[in-house]
């Protein structure tokens, strides 16, 4: 056996481990593959499922897949690979995007815990709490003043009820997501 076949398979033994360790009962990996990274492993468990049992007096079952990755030292694992390219472009824009709403003095006013909140956070992305203004006791007068619909965006020289779609920061802040 080579030492990567060795590796290899180490690898896929420690991936079993941690699966079954997890719960998973019939379980197995279905490959490794190696790249100049990190390995790509590939399982499949069988799940009990709902509906007519495969066996008489058995559960019905259906394959369940899933992939990890793992360090090619075999020390580290994780269920996402994230594309760092798509993300620092992705962030990039973010950023963009909320510098360009705080130089046009745009803030944005949130009652922690609402629906209209998670949607407007949401939309704004990773770096849109740097625009929030929290509705809580520090904040309560700022919030009475502008009524009880929230969010509420704010703007010198306007202010906005409801949650903003990116398109509508375009055409009225000339900010682009």
């Amino acid at each position: 056996m080579s030492e990567t076949d060795r590796r290899a398979s180490e690898v896929a033994a420690k991936v079993l481990l941690f699966l079954q360790l997890l719960g998973e009962e019939d379980v197995k990996v279905t490959s490794v593959r190696e790249s100049p990274v990190l390995y790509e492993v590939k399982w499949q468990a069988k799940k009990a499922t709902l509906g007519k049992p495969d066996k008489p007096g058995g559960p019905k079952t259906a394959l369940a897949h899933g992939k990890m990755w793992v360090t090619l030292d075999g020390r580290y694992i994780t269920r996402r690979a994230v594309d760092l390219e798509g993300a620092l472009q992705g962030y990039r824009k973010e950023r963009a995007f909320v510098s360009c709403l705080q130089r046009r003095g745009a803030r944005v006013l949130l009652v922690p815990g609402t629906q209209g909140t998670a949607r407007q956070l949401k939309i704004l992305g990773v770096f849109g709490a740097e625009l929030v203004i929290w509705c809580t006791k520090k904040h309560r007068k700022l919030c009475d003043v502008h009524g009880s619909a929230y969010p509420r965006w704010l703007w010198p020289g306007g202010s906005r009820p409801g949650v903003i779609d990116p398109k509508s920061f375009e055409s009225e802040l000339g900010c682009k997501r």
